[in-house]
């Protein structure tokens, strides 16, 4: 109960980050370690192929909220650079028609 009172507590726990991927080959999936200069600080539990931005984009919990800089998604042991991103990928202000 301790635990867990201390992940609810402001600054406590993971927290949800949209970030960018740069690869093109292989495609990411889920489960991926999200590394700052080498250190593991989070996972990817959802991400794939943007298709209408023509990158790989995907949600990492972070365990450590300073990880800004030097970060990496781990791809089926291959490290590829990895960009939180501050809005979101496309269509930002909703302005684009939907049918």
């Amino acid at each position: 109960m301790d635990a867990l009172k201390e992940r609810m507590a402001p600054g406590g726990g993971a927290r949800v980050k949209s970030r960018g991927i740069q690869t093109s080959d292989p495609d990411p999936f889920y489960n991926h370690p999200v590394l700052c200069d080498g250190s593991v600080v989070g996972i990817v539990p959802s991400d794939g192929w943007g298709h209408r931005v023509g990158r790989a984009l995907a949600f990492a919990y972070l365990t450590d909220s300073g990880a800004r800089s030097g970060l990496s998604v781990e791809i089926l042991g291959e490290r590829h650079p990895a960009e939180i991103l501050e809005t979101p990928p496309y269509d930002p202000d909703n302005a684009k028609p939907k049918s």
